[in-house]
């Protein structure tokens, strides 16, 4: 076959589509490593009194975890007298509430049950739990996670800065060695995104957190977002930024989890989680303003652009196909390989460390079918002119 094209544009097409796909995922990483590279992050030490904190903790069935939640919490180094934790129990009919009381009844009046008779979902959780907060700082978390060490010490250090807001740790999947293959993907993706969040911090552009484990200050939010199912750790991240203080992330603070129960189990988290990122995009005017422009870059990068990951893959096959002679052959082995990289992926059996590159790459692309499935989502939302009401977002193990 000739490598002559007589289509060309359909190659450039391609090309554009390939550098679309990859940009979120390797060059804006690349980019902000190299301007990284000699920017030394802002250094906390500690206060010399700790600010007061309440651990917020949104639960929905969780006696098999809520013991171990609170458990953990208090067996860590903060200062008891500054600590205090809220549970919501959304509509829970198991033996969740009762199990948090005996739990956290070492804190004595700290420790505050508000159970919610209906199921009203997780959004509706925190804001309701919000109101029974009186400290200076808040932490979010879920109730499956587990904090390591100097985690809860860790979150709260910077915010003896006052141009300090939000602080964001690190949620890390525990991947055992026998693991499957979305346990040793889903554990490479959230290395990857910790590390990636890092970089933007010491720029001063880090803009989002994960729900296990971050924290912000009570006067900048309250829990509330858009109607509908919005990712209320996100949102709380861009309305602290959005009022002119620094999300900061670190690396010192860290809540574990077990992976997903199934790369399907992923797949709908990540449709979740997109989701509610394109319920946030008409809220964000405020970026599109001069002085916004670095934080706009950041985010559509980090964002805006995963979003357009699995069609810019499929508009690049499409177009290479459509150049016709080689380049389809090319297309043709593009696909098969991809459909490949899946079905070792899908088949879930451990792999060697050797293998894991191959197995990552079919668990990537798995992936995207979650945030390609968001996107038709909001389609048929705007089609039906409602976001549909907010639903409890499970954690990973369900």
């Amino acid at each position: 076959m000739s490598l002559t094209l007589d289509r060309p544009w359909a190659l450039a097409v391609a090309v554009g589509f390939g550098l679309v796909a990859i940009y979120p995922w390797l060059i804006y990483p690349a980019v902000l490593r190299a301007v990284t590279w000699r920017v030394r992050g802002v250094q906390h030490r500690d206060p010399e009194e700790w600010p007061s904190i309440t651990v917020l903790v949104a639960a929905r069935n969780e006696e098999a975890h809520i013991v171990a939640r609170v458990e953990n919490i208090l067996a860590r180094d903060y200062p008891r007298d500054r600590l205090s934790i809220v549970c919501v129990s959304d509509g829970s009919d198991d033996g969740t509430d009762q199990l948090f009381r005996e739990a956290a009844r070492p804190l004595g009046d700290r420790a505050t049950l508000v159970r919610q008779p209906v199921q009203l979902g997780k959004s509706a959780a925190l804001q309701v739990g919000w109101r029974e907060v009186q400290s200076d700082v808040v932490v979010l978390t879920d109730a499956n996670a587990h904090f390591e060490p100097g985690t809860l010490r860790a979150l709260a250090r910077p915010f003896s800065d006052p141009r300090v807001g939000a602080v964001a740790g690190v949620k890390r999947i525990r991947v055992p060695e026998d693991a499957s293959t979305h346990e040793a993907g889903e554990g490479a993706y959230w290395h990857f995104e910790s590390r990636l969040r890092a970089d933007e911090s010491r720029l001063g552009l880090c803009q989002s957190a994960d729900g296990a484990c971050w924290a912000v200050r009570r006067t900048l939010w309250d829990g509330s977002g858009p109607r509908g199912r919005f990712a209320d750790d996100l949102w709380g991240a861009l309305e602290v930024q959005r009022q002119g203080y620094r999300v900061e992330a670190t690396l010192d603070a860290v809540a574990s989890e077990d992976a997903a129960a199934s790369l399907s189990a992923e797949v709908q988290r990540k449709r979740r989680t997109q989701y509610g990122l394109l319920l946030l995009l008409p809220h964000l005017g405020w970026m599109l303003m001069p002085s916004r422009w670095r934080s706009l870059w950041c985010f559509v990068s980090h964002k805006v652009l995963r979003l357009a990951t699995p069609w810019a893959l499929v508009g690049h096959v499409v177009a290479l196909a459509v150049a016709d002679g080689v380049w389809s052959v090319i297309a043709v082995a593009e696909a098969l390989v991809a459909a490949g990289l899946m079905a070792i992926a899908a088949g879930g059996t451990a792999t060697s460390r050797r293998m894991r590159v191959l197995t990552d790459g079919g668990y990537f692309l798995i992936a995207l079918i979650g945030p390609a499935i968001a996107c038709l989502d909001a389609a048929w939302a705007l089609v039906r002119r409602d976001p549909g009401e907010s639903a409890w977002q499970p954690g990973a193990h369900r």
